[in-house]
């Protein structure tokens, strides 16, 4: 532990030079760092620092550099609010590739294409969940004035991560008859197990459905891997380009079936995305799909098999549930102290996890990491090992509790004065924001709940563990609303 501290303090130290020599400009100099470091990357984005890119925008970058391709809207290049040329080519393109009848580019990720899908599908409506999804799917509730309404999920006895939705959902979505189903396609943890009873429901009572897939846009290259969300019932997908198919970060794509409202989807994505897009992020959205098309089952074929490789030698240690779910989604079963010290011993042995939540490390090994990367990898497991001695028979720390319903609108909540007050002094108080630790981005807690001690417990629980969470500031205080005159606590 100690020598993890040491380490630390060495590359704070270079840190403070790397950034005085780069002229003071310190993000530029953090990521400078982290590329000379070269470390595995078994994380997102899934082009692994290069080795998954898609080829014809590493030939035009090789070329021309970064700067001679960064555009906006000059004649010829098109406008991604109202695509006519080339953007609109290369979305058809993607909607071919993915299977779909329409799509859109998205350049404000995965979290674009879900807020513009919410708001056009369920603005004021009632909207079905498991409560274990991402905060992008919570924003969008908020800023579409819909009301959740949350599906059973079941639980991983052994870890608490969600295993998908119970087949008791498909009673409740028959009986509640919402505008919308939101389904995680996969989970954070890879699994994609909907149960069919589900999609049957939704159609029968003429509810879309919305496929959270923005870690699964890869699904279907290979038989070993879940089906695409699309070919599984979806009607509505987020695919997460930059995720696993070796686009740049920020770069996704919103897929739909016929029968979807085009025209009110792409309202809403004017309302959302950027008006002076990347052309850099466009290109990486369009010359993924081209390479995905092209090679996707060749190069994802090797992906499962060099998982299932190191899934072999981890043993009892590797996460692997009887439900559907996605082999390169890596789980290493390895409880810790701290999973801050955890991912430290990692990164000094030149690899980056994913996350580690005091129950298990993430690998994402995507096609950039082959047989060298996987060697790497159990070297890294073996110093693991080594420097924090096995915990593997502990207890793994309980999952904490999804997200409660609200007790307020989530965005009045978020615009609500608010004073910021100790974690540990929250109990009783009303959230004024998110509280969530990221990744994998599940929040614990909602904006306009009040406060219980589980919650507080729960956050404070995902601090010790070195986690970060957003909503928390490094002194340990968060927003709480201030009470109305005459009112409780």
């Amino acid at each position: 532990m100690g020598g993890t501290g040491g380490l630390a303090a060495a590359r704070a130290g270079e840190g403070t030079r790397g950034r005085r020599a780069l002229g003071g400009a310190p993000l530029v100099a953090a990521l400078a760092e982290r590329a000379a470091a070269s470390p595995l990357r078994l994380c997102v984005p899934g082009h692994g620092g290069g080795g998954y890119a898609p080829s014809a925008l590493r030939r035009a970058l090789e070329r021309y550099g970064v700067w001679a391709l960064d555009w906006t809207e000059v004649p010829g290049l098109d406008d991604l609010a109202w695509p006519h040329g080339p953007i609109r080519d290369a979305e058809a393109r993607l909607a071919e590739a993915f299977g779909a009848d329409g799509a859109a580019i998205l350049v404000g990720g995965s979290t674009a294409g879900i807020l513009a899908a919410v708001l056009a599908l369920a603005r004021g409506g009632r909207v079905a969940l498991g409560a274990t999804q991402h905060r992008s799917v919570y924003a969008a509730l908020a800023l579409a004035g819909a009301r959740p309404v949350f599906l059973p999920e079941v639980a991983d006895p052994e870890t608490g991560y969600s295993l998908g939705l119970t087949e008791a959902a498909a009673a409740i979505v028959e009986r509640e008859r919402p505008a919308l189903v939101v389904v995680a396609h996969p989970t954070y943890q890879g699994v994609a197990a909907t149960p069919p009873a589900l999609w049957e429901a939704a159609r029968r009572t003429g509810a879309a459905v919305l496929a959270d897939a923005a870690h699964g846009a890869h699904f279907g290259a290979d038989p070993r891997l879940p089906p695409p969300a699309l070919a599984a019932g979806a009607d509505v997908a987020v695919l997460g380009l930059h995720k696993s198919l070796g686009a740049l970060t920020q770069t996704a794509a919103l897929v739909w079936r016929k029968g979807m409202p085009e025209e009110r989807l792409r309202a809403m994505l004017r309302l959302i995305q950027s008006s002076s897009p990347s052309y850099l992020l466009l290109a990486s959205a369009d010359s993924a799909s081209a390479a995905w098309a092209a090679d996707g089952a060749r190069r994802w074929a090797r992906a499962v098999d060099h998982a299932l490789e190191a899934a072999a030698w981890l043993g009892d240690e590797a996460w692997t549930p009887a439900v559907a779910r996605d082999p390169t989604k890596l789980l290493w079963l390895r409880p810790a102290a701290g999973a801050g010290d955890l991912l430290a011993v990692l990164r000094a042995a030149g690899v980056e996890a994913e996350y580690a939540d005091g129950r298990a490390v993430l690998f994402c090994l995507g096609p950039h990491v082959g047989r060298r990367g996987v060697e790497r990898l159990r070297r890294a497991v073996r110093a693991v090992r080594s420097a924090l001695p096995a915990a593997r028979s502990a207890r793994p720390v309980p999952a904490a509790s999804p997200p409660a319903p609200p007790d307020m609108d989530m965005l009045a909540a978020l615009a609500a004065p608010g004073e910021r007050v100790p974690l540990a002094a929250a109990v009783g108080r009303v959230a004024g924001d998110f509280l969530v630790p990221y990744p994998p981005g599940i929040p614990r807690v909602l904006p306009g709940r009040r406060l219980s001690a589980e919650d507080v417990a729960a956050v404070a629980a995902d601090l010790g563990l070195g986690r970060e969470v957003q909503g928390v500031t490094p002194d340990a205080t968060i927003k709480v609303l201030r009470p109305e005159r005459g009112a409780g606590p």
